[in-house]
């Protein structure tokens, strides 16, 4: 693996084209929760590309599924690195309702892509509760980016470049971060997550993602640097971009 600098003292990981991360794989880490992976083929179930279930790879079963096929990302029609992803289209979402049922902290990793400057909620929680959200979107009033959970806190800015970002879900010690670089970092409330929605906001009626997601990990725990830095490495040498050690 080839390691620069970025002039400032901090390395930074080229992209590598391994699918597998350089052997590494987030079931490495403990307290995986949740782990969907559009490159793997066998967890997707579609017809006609139209995706009715996305699988869950860290073993809780944590499927989510769409059985409205009006709202049915698709699959098979676009890629990142080599990669396929899932393309929703403004109006697409997977979903669970009641589980997983995690509280903070917690860290959720997302790989997405805008395909327009639209509100986009990456992941949310479930739709019955106002506070059981642990959310990662754009917010195109402030111009962006977005973490949630019971109180909003927002930084970077928004645009239509491959991502990866990493919420930190801690009450008053919320961060997210950017490929390793934090771009916010305040309360950002103590909700706990319960259920999954992808690709829109937990009422599951606005703010739909129009772009595509690579995959998403969630782990049930305040993860050490060195375990953010192996989880993000591993998903910038898959995903063909960079990492910055946090």
């Amino acid at each position: 693996m080839y390691i620069f600098h970025n002039g400032i003292g901090k390395p930074v990981h080229g992209a590598v084209q391994q699918i597998g991360g350089g052997g590494f794989s987030p079931t490495s880490v403990s307290n995986l929760t949740l782990w969907l992976d559009a490159a793997d083929s066998a967890t997707i179930t579609q017809t006609g590309g139209n995706v009715s279930q996305w699988d869950d790879k860290s073993g809780n079963g944590y499927h989510v599924t769409q059985s409205v096929g009006a709202n049915q990302p698709t699959t098979n029609s676009r890629t990142i690195n080599g990669l396929n992803v899932l393309d929703f289209d403004g109006s697409d979402y997977l979903l669970r309702d009641t589980t997983p049922n995690i509280s903070q902290p917690n860290t959720i990793f997302v790989v997405v892509q805008h395909d327009n400057s639209n509100n986009g909620y990456y992941v949310d929680g479930d739709s019955t509760s106002g506070s059981v959200r642990n959310a990662i979107s754009s917010n195109s009033g402030s111009g962006q980016f977005h973490l949630y959970s019971g109180f909003s806190i927002f930084g970077g800015t928004m645009d239509q470049n491959l991502h990866i970002f990493t919420g930190i879900f801690n009450g008053g010690s919320s961060k997210l971060y950017q490929e390793g670089t934090q771009i916010a970092g305040a309360n950002a409330g103590s909700y706990s997550l319960r259920g999954l929605s992808v690709g829109v906001r937990a009422s599951r009626s606005d703010n739909y993602l129009d772009g595509i997601i690579g995959e998403i990990i969630i782990y049930d725990a305040l993860l050490s640097d060195e375990d953010k830095n192996q989880v993000g490495q591993y998903l910038a040498d898959k995903w063909g971009t960079t990492w910055t050690d946090i």
